[in-house]
């Protein structure tokens, strides 16, 4: 009956979904079409990871202070378009810097999201409203990496990345 909550949990299901599909296919492009080390794969995921403990707080905040939709939807861009960098970005200091942004935004925004959902219910709906946030981005996030590996099987691993920008890029474009 919450039009603008149905709205997040398209956003949701939508960042997930590319969220889910990248990270089950940087570890295959690492490997196989760039010939990374384990060393080198565990290390760029370990970069992503940094971006996303220290951007997390900054995001928060700011959505905190700015708005919830002020930090989503450029956010959302920079992810997407991050996820395009992956497969343009020369291996090296160049594609670290781009795992590093990837990262940055990746982990925050499902916080981001929840926040926006609970800013859209009343006391006591907290509960049942997180777990359809999470429930409509499992739905989508079971089956993206799916299609994106036919896609892969199809046109290249790189495709896979392109498929999750779109999922991420038109929920960006729909906020």
């Amino acid at each position: 009956r919450n039009g603008r909550l149905l709205l997040v949990l398209i956003f949701a299901a939508g960042f997930v979904g590319g969220q889910s599909t990248v990270l089950t296919f940087l570890p295959i492009y690492l490997d196989e079409d760039l010939g990374a080390s384990s060393v080198t794969i565990g290390l760029y995921l370990s970069l992503a990871q940094v971006g996303g403990i220290v951007s997390q707080p900054l995001i928060g905040f700011a959505s905190d202070r700015l708005g919830r939709k002020l930090i989503l939807v450029p956010s959302l861009a920079i992810l997407g378009l991050s996820f395009i960098g992956l497969s343009i970005a020369p291996m090296g200091w160049m594609f670290g810097l781009v795992v590093l942004v990837m990262g940055a935004f990746l982990f925050p925004l499902m916080s981001i999201l929840l926040a926006s959902a609970m800013d859209l219910v009343e006391v006591g709906a907290q509960a049942t409203t997180v777990s359809l946030v999470f429930g409509a981005a499992v739905v989508v996030s079971a089956f993206a990496p799916a299609l994106a590996g036919v896609l892969a099987d199809s046109a290249g691993t790189e495709a896979a990345f392109m498929f999750g920008a779109v999922l991420v890029l038109s929920v960006s474009l729909l906020s």
